[in-house]
């Protein structure tokens, strides 16, 4: 009698537990990522952001390779919510304005469309997107809570000022209203003839004057938007005097010079001077472009199965990547010469 009075008792004790888990989790705004392909270190991104948000809900939205890779957190299959992204496919393949690619710039406009696809699907009315290169170190929605907003942004003062600008949606958090006010933004850039394809036209043929790479991108048309609708903007980047959410790995150690350093403490991400006088907590860490590779340098969730095999395959990834960088090099100075 007295053991199954024990066992109901555990039972419905660790029921309620995971009630009230749900129940914390259901209150969170959930987190979401977009991944194409396999990658070594897409693992380290995941696990770290379980377990430095363990009472939201994370998502990653990807093809059959990234999702294969994400067993542990909830995942779905981009071809599901591509509908839209595909309707504005059409329009961007012809108003593409930049030396990269066509297909890394749509990837990157088609974020938005996808994302208002999934919280019409599934009656989402707030979320927020994370690049899959962003180290999370703490719970992010503590840092807005009791804030009112109706998208947030990272938005660093030289990034706002002069006439031609960008902002980076790596780290941002919207509402489902204003993401669909923001698509519908998108597909106005890219019809002929409106005022923001003109826009983006002239910026288009006064960047291409004096830059090789880069162009119109989405970035780009994100910058015009805040220009144009900064009602319901949260700069996230001035929410905190104490801590802040990552620019990027190089930009965040450009801000106190050559002599800047990024170290591990506690547990923690921190951003220092020269002199370790001055400090700055990261709440999260932008590994952007080739500080992918730093990835496992900074990682300080619990070990994952296989981390060694992943470790390795990053080297190998880097090394190839430099080295093709190189022969690139090599190959443009021989046709300009």
């Amino acid at each position: 009698m007295g053991k199954k009075f024990i066992g109901k008792y555990f039972q419905g004790f660790i029921s309620n537990r995971k009630e009230l888990k749900m129940q914390r989790k259901t209150k969170r705004i959930p987190l979401l990522l977009i991944h194409k392909g396999w990658t070594p270190y897409l693992q380290y991104i995941l696990h770290q952001l379980k377990e430095s948000n363990p009472d939201s809900r994370i998502i990653l939205i990807g093809d059959q390779k990234a999702c294969s890779c994400a067993s542990f957190i909830e995942t779905h299959l981009l071809e599901n919510y591509l509908e839209s992204a595909n309707a504005f496919t059409c329009l961007y393949r012809k108003r593409h304005r930049s030396y990269n690619s066509f297909f890394s710039e749509n990837i990157c406009f088609q974020r938005t469309f996808i994302m208002e696809n999934f919280c019409r699907v599934h009656d989402i009315d707030c979320i927020w997107h994370l690049d899959s290169d962003v180290l999370v170190y703490t719970d992010i929605n503590e840092k807005i809570q009791g804030k009112e907003f109706q998208y947030a942004l990272l938005l660093p003062p030289d990034k706002c000022r002069g006439e031609h600008g960008s902002i980076s949606p790596h780290t941002a958090c919207w509402t489902y209203s204003k993401l669909v006010e923001y698509n519908l933004f998108l597909l106005q850039c890219m019809t002929p003839g409106s005022e923001q394809d003109k826009e983006l036209e002239e910026f288009w043929t006064y960047y291409r004057k004096e830059h090789s790479s880069g162009g119109v991108c989405d970035m780009t048309a994100l910058y015009l938007f805040v220009k144009y609708h900064p009602e319901g903007l949260l700069n996230l980047f001035t929410i905190s005097d104490s801590g802040r959410f990552s620019l990027s790995y190089f930009e965040d150690l450009s801000l106190y010079g050559d002599s800047a350093r990024i170290k591990l403490q506690n547990r923690s991400c921190f951003l220092y001077n020269g002199e370790n006088t001055g400090e700055m907590e990261l709440w999260t860490l932008h590994m952007q472009g080739s500080a992918k590779w730093l990835i496992p340098d900074y990682y300080i969730a619990r070990p994952f199965r296989k981390q060694m095999y992943y470790l390795f395959l990053l080297f190998c990834f880097r090394i190839k990547t430099s080295t093709m960088a190189r022969i690139r090099k090599i190959f443009r100075r021989n046709i300009s010469s």
